[in-house]
């Protein structure tokens, strides 16, 4: 699917740098434009684009916020990670 057919279906919103700032202040203003439109109960959940993790995670990582974690970190290095 492609951007145009995404932007029918949902609201997207693209935030443009008028030079490459890297991947660091890209997350940042990402970051700070999320946190201008989220609700008090939503969660973020961010993905790298690279595959070292599947949306099938989601899941888990949402219970464990809901469990009273204030952050949950999936890591592919650690022993008994998801």
């Amino acid at each position: 699917m492609l951007f145009d057919d995404y932007a029918q279906e949902m609201p997207i919103e693209t935030i443009l740098h008028k030079i490459n700032r890297g991947l660091g202040e890209t997350s940042r203003d990402l970051f700070e434009r999320v946190a201008e439109l989220a609700q008090e109960a939503d969660l973020i959940v961010r993905l790298d684009c690279d595959d070292t993790r599947e949306p099938e995670f989601i899941p888990t990582l949402v219970s464990k916020v809901r469990e009273g974690f204030d952050v949950v970190i999936a890591s592919r290095f650690e022993p008994g990670d998801l």
